[in-house]
């Protein structure tokens, strides 16, 4: 009883060390503990060291990680913050900060670059980037070996110059790294868990509906064509709105047996792809 007691109380205090200490990353919004079922609200991101989260856990072994965290949906939160939005000669480039990473708070507080794989592939002059729906360039893991001219100023952000970080693509050692800082996705990747849901439980056969979600796999990564007699992304005749989500584009399939449905998505204003409502073809 003693024992239980102590670790309760052991628990809230280190919780409450928790809340006050802003030093580390963003972890929750609320947490719920399942012994007394007492939900804890906070109106701002609760802070949280690393270490003192997992004994926070070890103590409450009856909290559930998982039960407790539902999966965000990528249909209603990006994962990046458009900082800056610039047309260049390889097409859109979208300055963005990760949600997910611990913000940085120093004069070298830089945006990731968003591009779709084309851009990509003429930025580098390699073909082979073509092959990606997007990539992101984690800028900040360039900075010990990129001198401060690559470098501009918009507001309080340090954005790569376009030519400076061409010209680092070109050697050996830029290249290198580049590709350790480069996150790359497929247009499938933009399926969200949503749709692939929906689409699994289309046919009774779960062997049936695994067969249809991966052709729409394979046509989301043949890329954007055009409007008849090809399967991929297709851009819709007309924009269609759903619970106030503007669609502009289709995953179109060739197989008769399923050229009747859809996935139905758009694109961010970060540059990234979201494919979130299945259903039937619209007419």
């Amino acid at each position: 009883m003693l024992k239980n007691y102590l670790r309760k109380t052991t628990a809230i205090a280190l919780a409450a060390l928790l809340i006050l200490n802003n030093s580390v990353f963003v972890f929750a919004n609320t947490l719920n503990h399942n012994e007394e079922k007492e939900l804890i609200e906070v109106d701002e991101p609760v802070v949280c060291d690393e270490q003192a989260t997992e004994l926070y856990f070890e103590l409450n072994e009856e909290f559930d990680f998982e039960e407790q965290f539902s999966e965000i949906d990528a249909s209603n939160q990006t994962n990046y913050q458009l900082v800056q939005e610039v047309e260049t000669e390889f097409g859109t480039q979208y300055f963005v900060v990760d949600l997910n990473k611990k913000q940085a708070r120093t004069l070298w507080d830089v945006a990731d670059i968003i591009m779709a794989g084309v851009s990509w592939a003429d930025f580098f002059g390699d073909a082979s980037w073509a092959n990606f729906g997007w990539a992101v360039l984690d800028t900040a893991a360039l900075l010990p070996i990129l001198p401060s001219s690559a470098y501009i100023r918009n507001g309080s952000k340090y954005l790569l110059k376009t030519d400076e970080l061409i010209k680092f693509a070109k050697t050996s050692k830029g290249a290198s790294a580049i590709n350790k800082a480069m996150k790359t996705f497929k247009m499938s990747d933009g399926i969200t868990s949503t749709a692939r849901k929906a689409v699994l439980k289309y046919f009774k056969n779960a062997s049936d509906s695994q067969k249809l979600m991966d052709a729409f796999i394979t046509a989301a990564n043949k890329g954007l064509v055009a409007s008849n007699g090809k399967e991929g992304i297709k851009k819709l005749t007309s924009i269609q709105r759903k619970n106030g989500i503007s669609y502009t584009h289709e995953i179109k399939l060739l197989n008769k047996g399923y050229a009747d449905l859809r996935i139905y998505g758009y694109k961010l204003s970060t540059g990234e792809w979201i494919f979130d409502w299945f259903g039937k073809a619209l007419h």
